[in-house]
């Protein structure tokens, strides 16, 4: 639906305490009955929905080990003949493991060691293959079906990330978002802690393109629908803020300015906004996804680490702390929507 944008409000519908332990990521299951949440003592939590109610049905656990470490990611795969409830996720975490769970019976379907040294802080995945990213500034991609490398991007060497005469070959400190382009799988674009968004083709050994700028702390990098739009959110204020790319040409389209504090660690994409959330100050960001006009801002009473986007845009869900929230974009008592 389109609305004459400053008269909306955002308001809470349900809310659910996570038994105190921090929660850093969600993802939804693709029919919106079931979302998972990671956790910071390496657990998964599985919740039902029900309309906008909410109840924990499981909790996905590895018991064998000794240390916990936390789950910086989770993504359910697309429903398939095999996986036709689209109950299978995957979780990446600080121990440098990807995790394939049965959200249903709690069964650990495999799991992938990318290697002890790099803490995994981000994750996507395409129809066939998943791409992680952590500490140690590569990227990694997997085929999902025999769950072998596919390839690694970047380079460990002393002086990471530039390559003299070849300009940007890699990042050069821990990459914290990674996508997809929604239409071509091909392209993935990573982001992290050295300021440089980073544009790769899997079928090319470099670089294929870089933006310098924005600084990202989580899953902080958000594609359009049509792919030609993407959008960062950056953790500190001097780093942009929110801003909107042009995909072919790599050039701002335009950029909401952060307050002084503002830290923002996620942003998604609807058809009408850009949501994003942060701490200092806690709040939601809404913005026009056309024009950057911040629609709305609303404070929340603890730190927001990240969003998922319900369809059609009306509401998404954010967790942080752990609490997690259902939240509903809603038009004021004196403004016409106009359905479309």
């Amino acid at each position: 639906f389109h609305t004459h944008r400053m008269s909306l409000k955002v308001e809470v519908i349900a809310s659910i305490d996570d038994n105190e332990v921090p929660c850093f990521f969600t993802d939804m299951r693709y029919d919106e009955k079931e979302f998972v949440v990671g956790r910071k003592d390496g657990t998964v939590a599985v919740y039902k929905l029900e309309g906008d109610e909410m109840s924990l049905s499981n909790v996905l656990e590895v018991t064998t080990s000794s240390l916990s470490m936390p789950v910086t990611s989770c993504r359910y795969l697309s429903p398939t003949e095999g996986n036709k409830l689209g109950n299978i996720v995957l979780a990446a975490d600080g121990a440098g493991c990807i995790r394939t769970w049965h959200t249903s019976t709690g069964q650990l379907l495999h799991t992938i060691y990318v290697g002890e040294d790099d803490a995994l802080t981000c994750m996507d995945v395409s129809s066939t293959e998943v791409v992680v990213g952590g500490y140690n500034a590569l990227l990694h991609l997997y085929d999902l079906n025999t769950r072998t490398l596919v390839r690694d991007f970047g380079h460990e060497f002393k002086n990471k990330g530039y390559d003299e005469g070849a300009g940007i070959v890699s990042h050069s400190s821990r990459v914290f978002s990674c996508v997809f382009n929604p239409v071509d799988s091909n392209i993935i674009v990573s982001g992290g802690w050295d300021k440089t968004v980073i544009i790769w083709d899997k079928r090319q050994q470099r670089p294929i393109d870089h933006i310098y700028g924005p600084e990202l702390t989580g899953d902080g990098i958000t594609f359009s629908a049509s792919g030609d739009r993407f959008f960062t959110a950056s953790n500190h204020p001097s780093a942009g803020g929110l801003q909107c790319w042009d995909f072919a040409s790599r050039k701002l389209v335009w950029d909401v300015e952060p307050t002084i504090d503002n830290h923002l660690y996620s942003a998604k994409w609807t058809d009408d906004f850009v949501i994003a959330c942060g701490t200092k100050p806690n709040e939601v960001l809404l913005v026009d996804s056309e024009t950057g006009t911040v629609v709305k801002r609303e404070e929340f009473g603890h730190a927001l680490f990240d969003i998922c986007a319900f369809a059609g845009g009306e509401k998404f869900l954010v967790c942080g702390d752990h609490v997690c929230s259902i939240v509903q974009i809603v038009p004021s008592a004196s403004q016409q929507t106009v359905k479309q």
